[in-house]
């Protein structure tokens, strides 16, 4: 069995899944894992960034499910009423699940970028200036956050989900008698050029850690 990594020694990661079921249910063991795992870091709050709508509903059931409290980014503000962008570090041991557009906001200790692919972040059809506005944010983020940094992306999705998302696709395949095509991730990652978290598939990194 392979020995369990500390997440002390996978602070920048991006991994990549199959499939958008994949991500959800990797980057909740893996969010469960880091809480239960080293006493120190579980008193740290962790920002679990979504792309959109979608992936907010299906990450925060995802998580009751599991039964992992999360919080909003309003509600971790109204907690701290009257208090100006308080450091999330100060809402300790809490887990928040928002937009890449909150996290400036939050200041977060870990986080946890998710549907990092082409289409979803940044937005397909966003001006030039939006896009430069949206990347800044992140850049931001990734440099001042000093825990855990996970970028997630996946790789595959059904046609139907593609056209309904807008996702720019790769080519067009069949696996196990159904049609699948392929998507990239963000483009941001690429622009992070020798800063950017060393890839590696979901499946190689959850067995990394996990065994």
């Amino acid at each position: 069995m392979a020995q369990l990594l500390e997440f002390e020694e996978v602070l920048r990661q991006h991994v990549s899944w199959k499939t958008p079921a994949d991500e959800l249910e990797g980057v909740v063991r893996l969010v469960k894992r880091q809480l239960k795992g080293n006493s120190r870091m579980a008193m740290d709050a962790v920002y679990v960034a979504v792309p959109n709508k979608v992936w907010l509903t299906r990450f925060t059931r995802a998580f009751a499910e599991e039964r992992v409290t999360c919080f909003s980014p309003k509600q971790v503000m109204e907690n701290m009423a009257g208090i100006d962008d308080m450091p999330l570090e100060d809402f300790n041991g809490s887990i928040c699940v928002g937009s890449y557009g909150s996290i400036e906001k939050m200041h977060p200790v870990h986080l946890y970028c998710t549907g990092l692919v082409e289409g979803f972040y940044p937005v397909g059809n966003e001006t030039s200036a939006a896009l430069e506005a949206e990347t800044k944010v992140l850049t931001s983020a990734v440099t001042d956050t000093t825990g855990t940094l996970i970028f997630s992306s996946f790789k595959r999705v059904s046609p139907e989900e593609a056209a309904s998302w807008r996702l720019p696709t790769l080519r067009r395949r069949r696996e196990h008698g159904r049609d699948v095509v392929v998507v990239t991730h963000s483009p941001f990652i690429d622009a992070m050029y020798d800063d950017a978290p060393t890839l590696v598939s979901g499946e190689q990194f959850l067995m990394h850690l996990f065994g």
